[in-house]
């Protein structure tokens, strides 16, 4: 048996391949972990925002106490 082990041996190292490949892609991504964003402007330079970002307008100060 030992003289049939070569023949199946790349189809192994493929196997491994396909699943260690996304594996670790999907371990040392950065995007299962969201960043926090902040934006930070004024009035006089606006900015349309997507989903999850901090709008902070720098001259609207009694919304930056708050």
């Amino acid at each position: 048996m030992p003289a049939s082990f070569p023949r199946f041996a790349p189809s192994w190292r493929a196997l491994g391949l396909a699943v260690a490949l996304p594996v670790s892609l999907g371990v040392f991504s950065s995007a299962p972990f969201p960043a926090d964003v902040l934006v930070i402007t004024d009035s006089r330079h606006p900015v349309k925002t997507m989903a999850g970002e901090r709008l902070i307008e720098l001259d609207e100060a009694h919304r930056i106490e708050a």
